[in-house]
């Protein structure tokens, strides 16, 4: 029940993500879909602090050789920045909706897209039980960081622009 539980949190920021790109046609659902995640990942959470009290979970998706893994597990400081994380996900969830209609923002769907992969990338970093997976997740997090610096902050407004 543990692995279950471990995986439900490392998949429900990524099915974020996914649900975003898929529900960008349709406010109402997309916004729905912002809501409703971090609430599932804070019951997934909570269940996985509960089951975790005789051992730390820990779940290992690909071993390359003997001492190299790509490997998650979950301890007492990892919770406390899972919910701590979540706490920023359920303000963001709730917030940047009216943030982003009072700023007029023209694609908001791109910037809640972007924040919502932070997000994931994070919520990987946490739970990373191993070097190499911190690294590749820490790697992936810089990429989608440049990426999000090139769209939207180093931005310059032209007539060819919009």
């Amino acid at each position: 029940m543990a692995k279950f539980l471990l995986l439900l949190v490392i998949l429900l920021p990524l099915l974020n993500c996914v649900t975003i790109h898929f529900t960008v046609s349709s406010e109402k659902l997309a916004s729905f879909a912002t809501k409703i995640f971090p609430i599932l990942f804070l019951g997934s959470l909570i269940g996985l602090y509960s089951n975790s009290h005789q051992q730390n979970p820990s779940l290992v998706l690909v071993e390359l050789f003997d001492k190299i893994s790509f490997a998650f597990a979950a301890d007492k400081i990892s919770f406390a920045f899972l919910f701590l994380l979540d706490f920023f996900w359920l303000i963001f969830a709730f917030y940047s909706q009216r943030f982003l209609a009072l700023s007029s923002v023209n694609n908001s769907s791109s910037l809640r897209i972007f924040l919502a992969l932070i997000i994931a990338f994070l919520n990987l970093i946490i739970l990373s039980k191993n070097l190499v997976t911190i690294l590749f997740f820490y790697g992936a997090l810089v990429i989608l960081s440049h990426f999000f610096a090139l769209q939207f902050i180093y931005r310059k407004e032209n007539k060819f622009s919009q």
